[in-house]
C-alpha cells in the first residue's frame, strides 16, 4: 500500500487531469481503515462507466504502473479515425494553425453532440484556420 503524502496526491491529480483531457476517468479508492493509504486505482473509458469495476479498462494497486497504462489507452489520431467505438459526427473550422507535419491534436469532448473526442487537424486551404472533427461515441 502507498501512504497518501502530498507528493503522491499531486501525482494522482496530474494523472486524473491527463485522463480527463482524453475523455477518460481515473478513480482512486483509499484504505477502509484510516483512509491514509492508497488501495486501488481504476481507469474508465467514460464517466458513465465510473463506479462499475467490471467496466474498468485497468485496475491496479501500484501507482507507478498507472502512468504507463494510461498512456497505453490514450488514442492517436489514426486510432480515432478507424475506431468502431467512435464515429465522425461532423467537421468544422476553428481559428488557429496546426502544422501539416502533425497528425493532429486530440481532446476529450462532452457537449451538445454527445461525448467523445475532438480532433484538430491541418487545413490545407488556409493558414489561419484548422479543421475540427467531432468523433462521438457510437
Amino acid at each position: 500500500m502507498n501512504y497518501l503524502n502530498t507528493q503522491l496526491i499531486s501525482k494522482i491529480n496530474e494523472l486524473k487531469n491527463l485522463a480527463a483531457e482524453h475523455g477518460m476517468v481515473l478513480t482512486q479508492t483509499n484504505s477502509r481503515m484510516s483512509g491514509k493509504y492508497l488501495d486501488t486505482v481504476r481507469i474508465y473509458a467514460s464517466a458513465d462507466d465510473k463506479g462499475k469495476p467490471s467496466r474498468a479498462l485497468w485496475t491496479g494497486k501500484n501507482l507507478a504502473d498507472v502512468a504507463n497504462k494510461l498512456k497505453r489507452f490514450i488514442q492517436t489520431p489514426s486510432d480515432l479515425k478507424h475506431s468502431a467505438r467512435y464515429t465522425l459526427h461532423h467537421t468544422s473550422l476553428t481559428r488557429g494553425y496546426i502544422s501539416r507535419k502533425s497528425d493532429g491534436i486530440i481532446c476529450g469532448y462532452t457537449g451538445k453532440f454527445g461525448s467523445g473526442y475532438t480532433l484538430e487537424h491541418p487545413n490545407y486551404n488556409s493558414n489561419s484556420y484548422s479543421n475540427l472533427s467531432y468523433y462521438i461515441q457510437a
